[in-house]
């Protein structure tokens, strides 16, 4: 996250959350708890493993000093004979007010969608139509096409509502998703699917007007963006790059 100057402010590893200095902020140690943090997060470790686009940091609204960070928690369930990857979405808030603005760590690992399975990563946001809340976007586990709607105002953190729509999804944790410039248009694009598009209201959450494009498999992982104006989509495939109006 930077500052409305494009300076530092903090950063993470799914880990733990430093400061501008790369120094662990007042009470950031202990993201995510769990196995998998156990197995990763540790000196010389590579970080939290969650998948593409598992976190994401916002202001929040009506502060000149509070951020909140949504992060996916990984929870490995075990048998003998199988072992089940589920995620959680949970945020955490730092308020750059203490420690000479450096910042602290106010609320850890609070959770936001724990009583169903999420999908991995592809966590993404965009401003309400009134200029200052936010709607987070989400996506549910493989084989749905459901999609949460959070939204992020000065009170509150909740989830405003769910919606079923287009082709369900395979989920392989190396997908992306993106609004346009503008917020009217949102993307989701996995080697396995191809592209989804759908136009977003931003004063209701609502999405309408799905469509697919399907594409060749070619990579492992994949990316898409929006130009800036919005007309068209860049999608990278493993090694090809690809244009669409």
């Amino acid at each position: 996250m930077s500052n409305q100057e494009g300076k530092l402010i903090f950063y993470s590893n799914g880990c733990d959350i430093a400061t501008s200095d790369h120094e662990i902020m007042e009470n950031g140690s202990g993201l995510n708890p769990g196995r998998v943090a156990n197995d990763n997060c540790f000196d010389g470790g590579l970080g939290y493993a969650s998948g593409q686009q598992s976190m994401l940091s916002l202001p929040i609204p009506a502060s000149d000093s509070k951020y909140i960070m949504f992060h996916d928690r990984v929870n490995l369930h075990s048998t003998p004979d199988s072992l089940a990857i589920y995620h959680d979405l949970n945020y955490t808030v730092i308020d750059m007010f203490y420690n000479d603005g450096k910042g602290k760590v106010t609320q850890k690992n609070i959770p936001v969608l724990s009583d169903t399975i999420v999908g991995s990563g592809n966590i993404t946001a965009v401003k309400h139509s009134n200029g200052v809340d936010w709607w987070v976007i989400k996506q549910d586990y493989e084989f749905t096409n459901r999609y949460y709607k959070i939204l992020v105002t000065a009170e509150n953190v909740s989830l405003h509502d769910e919606q079923s729509i287009g082709k369900t999804w395979i989920d392989d944790g190396g997908s992306q998703a993106s609004f346009s410039a503008d917020g009217t248009k949102y993307l989701r694009f996995s080697r396995f699917d191809g592209l989804y598009i759908m136009d977003f209201d931003r004063s209701t959450g609502i999405f309408s007007n799905f469509r697919n494009l399907v594409t060749k498999v070619e990579g492992l992982f994949v990316g898409a963006c929006f130009s800036p104006n919005g007309r068209f989509i860049y999608m990278g495939n493993g090694p090809s790059l690809y244009q669409v109006d």
